[in-house]
């Protein structure tokens, strides 16, 4: 049997796995510009938001966001147990930003914005058989039998009969 890869998730865990080492690590990453800290939350919440959606396409956005910050909380909280870092809620802010940017980008990606995840599912209409379509009004025609008569001078017409469908 030949096991094949999916590379959305690939990256996904790859994501994962690099934003726990770098947010619980005892040391702070290296600034390479002024509020440089802000960008690679922005930046790592950003790519995890999207690989996510497409590692895991059938996952409700809904619930696929609140992992992804409820993880960044927990992170966050992590943090408190190192001597060298610090809890910090615009840190957590930016991360719920990066998550919502991640989520813009899978919209604008995905193309379809009548559909919230870009897929377009198949109807679950069952096929129906094709019927002799017949009008809402089915002509009668007045037999012996019927109670009604004509009354003098008119002719014995067909009368219309409305059925509900």
């Amino acid at each position: 049997m030949k096991y094949r890869i999916n590379p959305w998730r690939f990256a996904f865990w790859i994501a994962v796995v690099s934003i726990l080492y770098l947010g619980v690590k005892s040391t702070p990453n290296t600034q390479l510009f002024s509020g440089a800290d802000k960008f690679y939350h922005w930046l790592a919440f950003t790519v995890l938001t999207v690989t996510a959606h497409y590692a895991y396409p059938r996952l409700p956005l809904p619930l696929l966001c609140l992992t992804i910050i409820a993880g960044s909380a927990g992170i966050e909280l992590l943090q408190t147990l190192s001597p060298d870092r610090t809890t910090s809620l615009a840190d957590l802010t930016v991360n719920i930003v990066g998550v919502l940017s991640g989520l813009a980008i899978t919209q604008l990606l995905s193309g379809d914005q009548d559909h919230p995840r870009g897929h377009t599912k198949p109807s679950r209409r069952k096929k129906r058989h094709k019927r002799r379509r017949h009008s809402h009004t089915e002509r009668h025609v007045h037999s012996a039998d019927d109670a009604h008569e004509p009354s003098e001078g008119h002719e014995s017409a067909p009368a219309l009969v409305v059925r509900p469908h």
